[in-house]
């Protein structure tokens, strides 16, 4: 079966009445998004979706660790470098903090990781207000050009809250949501 034992993809023409999303959080354990806590936020943003729990759903996954697993290292094994990379494609919203974006060891393999991903997926970043604020948003926007970078709590809330009212939500996004099933079930069995 196409995605194995990660992934149960819809079929095309399919009709969903529900899809349960997963974001990927990709941030450190006690991040916060413009001073809230990752959960409370999105918490916040779930309640303001109308439809939330009749046609989407969205859980997140803390998946800092996965992302470190499908970085290649020098004592990394193969197996668990791909296994997380499969892991991580089942997730069409990216939540990632900045610092992955700017940090050296960890921008390229975000970099590639991205590239791998369908392009009905989303990532998302934000940056604290300071000094190197337009800087730094700058900085990701070059090198990120498909990252949707927020640099105020209402921008992240509206880019996060778009996407699940609108691309996952198969109230308004049912196709997409198929073609990104199919494309990351295919990723995954190429990954081998």
């Amino acid at each position: 079966m196409s995605g194995g034992a990660y992934f149960d993809p819809y079929s095309e023409g399919q009709s969903i009445d529900l899809h349960k999303e997963q974001i990927a959080v990709v941030c450190n354990p006690n991040a916060k998004c413009f001073g809230t806590p990752i959960p409370d936020f999105l918490d916040s943003v779930r309640s303001g979706i109308d439809t939330y729990g009749e046609t989407v759903e969205a859980d997140e996954n803390d998946c800092l660790d996965l992302f470190l697993k499908s970085v290649p290292g020098p004592n990394q094994q193969n197996e668990e470098l791909i296994d997380a990379q499969k892991q991580l494609l089942t997730h069409s919203l990216w939540l990632v903090e900045c610092e992955r974006f700017t940090e050296d060891k960890s921008s390229t393999p975000l970099f590639y990781q991205i590239q791998n991903l369908p392009d009905e997926s989303t990532v998302i970043t934000w940056v604290e207000p300071g000094p190197k604020q337009k800087e730094t948003v700058d900085s990701i926007k070059s090198r990120f050009p498909s990252v949707l970078v927020s640099s105020t709590e209402h921008e992240l809330e509206t880019h996060v809250s778009g996407y699940l009212q609108f691309a996952a939500n198969p109230a308004r996004g049912e196709h997409s949501i198929i073609q990104w099933s199919i494309k990351v079930a295919k990723k995954i069995d190429e990954l081998g």
